[in-house]
């Protein structure tokens, strides 16, 4: 029997660093449909599939930088503000010879929540650049 790939057990690695404290996470695939039609379609269109795009997104706990390992929201900040420069993404098991995700892509939102008697967090959104590759852990 198969054994499911928890998400505890996953992390999203951006420029080579853990998101540090990463609560969820999510990656979209999404390819492009063209709609044809010819005379002697029947009446019926058809579809041929063109270009794919993918997004990832996050959130995240913030903590004080003071202490702080990894990649996190000031870091992420930083990067969307003062640079347009790509990121590397990844999303990663940490368990060897599984599959995962990785690609290059850009900051596109990110923003920061709290409320009275919670912890504050953060959310973060990635619009890829180029192919998303499937590769494998070692």
């Amino acid at each position: 029997m198969a054994t499911p790939l928890f998400s505890k057990l996953m992390s999203v690695v951006i420029d080579a660093s853990t998101v540090s404290c990463a609560t969820d996470f999510s990656l979209s695939i999404s390819k492009d449909m063209i709609e044809i039609a010819c005379l002697d379609s029947s009446g019926a269109k058809e579809s041929v599939p063109d270009l794919y795009s993918w997004s990832a997104s996050g959130s995240g706990m913030v903590f004080r930088t003071v202490g702080q390992s990894g990649y996190g929201l000031f870091e992420m900040a930083d990067k969307l503000l003062t640079t347009d420069s790509s990121v590397a993404v990844s999303i990663v098991p940490d368990v060897s010879a599984n599959k995962y995700f990785s690609g290059v892509g850009y900051f596109t939102s990110l923003s920061m929540e709290g409320g009275v008697g919670a912890a504050v967090t953060y959310s973060f959104e990635i619009t890829g650049s180029g192919p998303l590759s499937v590769l494998t852990t070692t």
